[in-house]
This record gives C-alpha cells, structure tokens and sequence, in this order.
C-alpha cells in the first residue's frame, strides 16, 4: 500500500505541535527565572558552598549535554533504520518516525532542564542561556522533517533506506 505525500503531511502534524510546545517550555523556563530573580524570590534558592563546585558542576553539565545532544543524532539514524527494517508496512513509517523525533527532542530539553538546575542554584543568567540556547539549538536540528519521513516511508516500500 503506498501512502501519499498528504497522508504523511498528516502524520507528521501532532509531531509537530509537539516540537512547537517543546520550545515554548524551554522559554517558559527563561521566563521563570527571570521571573524568581524580578520576584525576589532567590532566598529561597541554595546556593553551592563555593564557585569551584558551581564551576565544576557546570563544566560536567556541558559536556553531559554535549554527548546527549551529538548521541541523540546517531540514536535517531539508528532508530528511524531499525524501524524502516522492522516491518514492511509503509503505513508504519510516520509512527517509528514520530518516536524517533520525540526521544530525540526529549534529549534535548534535558538539556534546557540542566541549565534551569544550575540557574537554581547560582541565579547566573549566563549559563541558563548557554544550556537553553544549546537546547534551542538541538530543537531546530532536530525538528521533525518531511523529507526525512518520505525517505523512510521510500524505504520500507523499497526495502532499502
């Protein structure tokens, strides 16, 4: 059965939405603490004992965000392949792809997650932009693509992707 370039615009709609709400809360973020710092509502923030362990901290968060944001590519090659070989039913191909680009956005605003955690406890607006605009980042790499899903779909018509 091959599925129309409509039929995939269709699957791809909710994908989409859900990208569109994955970067707001990652603004939403942003807001908040520009909203906690406006409020005065850092009292009730602990700060780390010192700025070596808030330094420290950061430097392992980078680079944990690093490593997601560089595996969340091969995860999602590796996943959208393992899905176009798992079956040959083309009408398939949006679902394993939805997932695929979910998982790897989910990785993504974690990263935006690490700098509200580390706003948290420093109130540095500095680092809560380098994590959201890493995050921000990621998101646009990984938007959900048409074409990437007519590949798929060719694929598991073709049985080669």
């Amino acid at each position: 059965m091959i599925i129309s370039n409509e039929d995939l615009k269709k699957k791809l709609i909710i994908t989409r939405i859900i990208w569109v709400a994955m970067i707001l809360s990652v603004i939403i973020y942003a807001a908040l603490c520009h909203l906690i710092v406006e409020k005065e509502l850092t009292e009730y923030i602990i700060p780390l004992d010192s700025t070596d362990q808030f330094g420290l901290l950061k430097n392992i968060l980078l680079a944990v965000s690093a490593v997601e944001l560089a595996g969340g590519y091969f995860l999602r090659r590796f996943m959208v392949r393992l899905g176009s070989k798992a079956t040959d039913q083309e009408k398939n191909a949006g679902g394993k792809y939805n997932l695929a680009v979910l998982i790897s956005l989910s990785i993504c605003e974690s990263v935006a997650m690490f700098g509200l955690v580390l706003f948290l406890l420093s109130t540095d607006f500095e680092t809560l932009y380098i994590f959201i605009a890493m995050s921000l980042a990621g998101m646009w790499f990984y938007r959900p693509k048409l074409e990437e899903l007519e590949q798929l779909a060719a694929g598991m018509r073709n049985d080669r992707f």
